[in-house]
């Protein structure tokens, strides 16, 4: 599929690597991963049971290919083609079935007294397991997507092995995972192998769950100290002694351990123990924006005899988070000792559970690029560590938690009351083991700084106190939300957050009101715009030609499944209408489709960096998309940026001024560490081009602050229906530091506070900014300079507006000839040029040799150009 084609490359170099059979004993882990010959099938093709399926016969062409992990739905989707309005009617009967997940491995001969088990990450929802004709597992005890199973197999490998799983689809009243209203419900439910499969090695002494914790002196920020944590099984049936052993960062420490036969325990060894583990000025880890996510790398082995039984090699970060309610009741993370404001999006994995490598990397380096700090992981989301180990290397903070997939009857099938569907003592004990084995998987991260019990409920306090109980245990180093809302625990207290919505549209004054129920205040972890439109490249693979215009029935499909609302454009087509003048085409509704998710979301994202620290944080309802979509985005399926990301990343700028649509005021905030003095100025035109103010003053901006400048223009004053702002923040030699611009309009949108839904506040009126359509044109001289490298070519493009009009929207693309879009780091895009103006933009995509890709420069009132690189 063209979804993939960018990380081809990369799988193929995966593939060569993965496949080599080593000639020498094995100890380190394997993974039976997409490399591997796995069949997939329906039980129905078949009569053979597990024995035979796992001794008998080749594998041959039977069934789809399937590139584990996948569920049942990503093989047959990477086979057939089911994007779009072909899925809406597919046949989900064949999932009623058991499917065949089948592979043959090659495996060197076990060493003396090694020993081998097969361990399954994820599997949804039940499976049976037989290796080389020998059944390791049922599906009365393998079930759950959330629990991860490990089975001693050191008696069954073989030089050649044979494994068949059989997986059973989630059934009604079951606990699976959970994409709620985001997209139509996988067809299968997800069932399949969607975590990656291992071989694991040790000797008598296996070291499971290791970890490695820190505190820091979070004042002078000159020393930290470390605690390292495993639990040692000691397999054998005599007494064993020997030694945990960690090297790192040239250092070096050795623990003695002495274990009973058969005896499983967990040893901890700190800086009392190891005085290596007391450090003196740390590479601290800090979120991209106060500093350089630093990491470490530890090899921490058990040696018996001076041989390793088993060996683990850890990355971690040297950090410590914090967290405290404040007075606007809601919860600061401090990181390092230094609050911060955070900023983030909720991601979802793809519908099928398809998520490469490659993609996660593009995908959370999007997050960093739109200066966010954060990804909200509602359903402990990852086909593999990859999206989280990405995460720790680009300074992304992950928040973790529970989907509310299990919250709501018409998701789970089965009845909820307020504290959800997990109701009975078995249960809850499922959901429990399941949490255990999420924090034991994921917590050495360092970018994880928090886990969410639940989304929209509260857990049952009977199940709250087993979450309680399981973190005592095993992570005491981060914050613990009981939920996503504003709820109260009787155990737990207040989680500091609120999630009133909105979900759809709503005026970007909206955030600034007091009267507004999901306005700046506190920590919003959910909250969006609703409808964010991609480019139009992206609606033709979407939509059916004869259906592109008008926006009708097709376009709906890929909007959201609420009951409720957020199921149709509706409100999307009373914005452009009301607000915009209407569109008499696909081009011009996409425009102003773009214009009005590029004000909104950033709003949205700049009022919580205004109203700091009444504000704490803001999760924007989402970040990305299961499947195609309409709604709720900042880059789409097919990773191109919606209008949405390009304002944010300029409104999330480090140092910035951001116009206040309550008070009218521009406002220097200031998200880095460090104080910092620049110079501000504004200046406003008319839709003429005639400048209508032009002020500036100096901003003292210490860190993590919100200063108020000036006001825009006194009340009362003419703007001439519709206003161009610009905002600079320049340095002391008149070096650019930051650029804004916006279009304010002189009657203002005004909300009806009396009808809220949980999805928005319904509008008593609108803004008018139909004068945009009589914008006079504006001649934009486009050139090209290219930084070359040995592969290709870096260009960057200079913008001249040589008319005396604002050059309004002016969007850049760089596109291979056969319509392809490159996942560019644009240093800006979507841009707004004064009379006069030149700008110089970084494309921050290499174009590679011998690959035709051209420039396409086009705007609200700029012809189209195109420009061949």
């Amino acid at each position: 599929m063209k979804y993939f084609r960018i990380l081809a490359i990369a799988a193929a170099f995966a593939a060569i690597s993965a496949c080599s059979t080593p000639a020498e004993p094995q100890t380190e882990d394997i993974q039976l991963n997409g490399t591997w010959a796995w069949r997939l099938m329906p039980a129905s093709w078949t009569e053979l049971d597990g024995q035979q399926l796992t001794t008998d016969g080749d594998l041959g062409q039977l069934g789809y290919p399937a590139t584990v992990p996948c569920t049942v739905m990503g093989a047959i989707a990477d086979d057939e083609v089911l994007v779009g309005m072909n899925y809406k009617d597919i046949d989900r009967t064949r999932f009623e079935e058991p499917w065949w997940y089948i592979t043959t491995f090659e495996l060197p001969q076990l060493k003396d007294n090694q020993r081998a088990e097969l361990a399954f990450d994820g599997i949804s929802y039940r499976a049976d397991v037989w290796l080389n004709g020998t059944q390791v597992a049922s599906s009365d005890e393998l079930y759950g997507p959330f629990r991860q199973f490990s089975y001693d197999v050191t008696d069954l490998l073989k030089a050649e092995n044979k494994l068949a799983v059989k997986v059973y689809r989630w059934q009604p009243g079951e606990f699976n995972i959970g994409f709620v209203d985001w997209n139509p419900r996988p067809a299968d439910e997800s069932m399949g192998i969607f975590r990656p499969v291992w071989i694991r090695y040790s000797d008598a002494v296996s070291m499971k769950n290791p970890v490695i914790t820190s505190k820091v002196d979070t004042v002078e920020l000159d020393e930290a100290w470390l605690t390292v944590e495993a639990t040692l099984c000691n397999n054998s049936d005599a007494e064993v002694s020997g030694k945990l052993i960690g090297k790192f960062d040239g250092k070096k420490f050795s623990y003695p351990v002495t274990l009973a036969a058969g005896e499983t325990r967990t040893v901890k060894v700190t800086s009392e123990d190891a005085k290596v583990l007391h450090m003196k000025n740390p590479r601290l880890w800090w979120c991209h924006n106060l500093g350089t996510p630093e990491m470490y790398d530890m090899d921490l082995s058990f040696v018996i005899n001076n041989k390793v039984s088993d060996s683990h090699s850890i990355d971690f970060g040297v950090r410590q988070i914090d967290s405290y309610i404040n007075e606007a009741k809601g919860r600061q993370f401090v990181l390092n000792g230094k609050k911060v404001l955070i900023k983030g999006a909720g991601w979802t994995d793809d519908i099928f559970l398809r998520n490469p490598d490659g993609r996660n990397k593009i995908e959370v380096s999007y997050v960093k690029h739109m200066n966010l700090n954060t990804i909200r992981f509602e359903n402990v989301w990852g086909t593999s560590q990859n999206i989280y180990d990405t995460c720790d290397k680009l300074g992304v903070f992950a928040l973790m938690g529970w989907s509310c997939q299990w919250e709501w009857e018409v998701y789970t099938g089965k009845p909820n009351d307020r504290y959800g569907c997990v109701a009975t003592e078995e249960e809850m004990d499922l959901i429990a083991e399941s949490f255990e084995d999420q924090v034991l998987w994921l917590r050495n991260h360092p970018s994880i700084i928090g886990w969410y019990a639940a989304s929209d409920m509260l857990p049952r306090p009977e199940l709250e106190q087993k979450y309680l109980d399981v973190l005592a245990e095993i992570d005491t180093t981060r914050p613990y939300m009981v939920h996503a809302g504003s709820a109260t625990s009787p155990l737990s207290g207040s989680a500091g957050m609120k999630m009133w919505g909105p979900y759809e549209w709503q005026a970007p004054y909206y955030w600034y009101s007091e009267e507004a129920k999901g306005n700046a205040t506190g920590f919003n972890t959910e909250i969006g715009i609703g409808a964010q439109f991609p480019v139009k490249e992206t609606i033709l693979k979407m939509i059916p030609e004869d259906q592109l215009w008008p926006v009708g029935e097709a376009y709906d499909y890929h909007t959201t499944t609420s009951r409720d609302a957020l199921h149709d454009l509706s409100e999307l087509k009373t914005v452009i209408e009301k607000r915009m003048g209407g569109a008499d085409n696909l081009d011009e509704f996409i425009r102003k489709a773009h214009f009005i998710d590029y004000e909104g979301t950033r709003a949205m994202i700049e009022a919580h960096r205004v109203n700091v620290p009444r504000s704490t944080g803001v999760i924007q309802w989402m970040l990305n998309s299961a499947w195609p979509s309409l709604y709720w985005q900042m880059y789409d399926w097919y990773l191109v940026p919606t209008s949405g990301f390009w304002s944010v990343r300029k409104g999330c700028a480090p140092q910035q001024l951001i116009y206040n649509y309550g008070d009218n005021h521009i406002y220097a905030v200031n998200d880095e560490k460090e104080n910092v003095k620049l110079r501000a100025n504004l200046k406003a035109y008319g839709l003429d081009g005639q400048l209508l103010c032009d002020a500036s003053a100096n901003a003292d901006m210490p860190m993590g602050s919100s200063v108020k400048l000036f006001e825009v223009l006194p009340k009362g004053e003419d703007i001439n229906d519709v206003m161009f702002l610009f905002l600079t923040l320049t340095d002391r030699k008149g070096n650019i530091v930051s650029k804004n611009e916006y279009v304010i309009a002189e009657v203002m949108d005004k909300h009806d506070w009396s009808k809220y839904r949980w999805w928005r506040t319904q509008m008593e009126s609108y803004a008018d900014f139909s004068a945009l359509d009589d914008l006079a044109p504006a001649e934009v001289v486009v050139s090209v300079s290219k930084e070359c490298t040995e592969y290709g070519a870096v260009p960057c493009v200079t913008l001249e507006n040589k008319s005396d009009v604002v050059a309004f929207f002016v969007r850049m693309d760089i596109k291979y000839r056969d319509g392809e879009i490159l996942p560019a780091l644009w240093s800006d895009n979507l841009v707004t040029l004064q009379p006069g103006e030149t700008l110089t933009v970084n494309t921050g995509a290499m174009i590679i040799n011998g690959i035709d890709a051209e420039l396409v420069i086009s705007g609200w009132n700029v012809a189209e150009q195109v420009i061949i690189l």
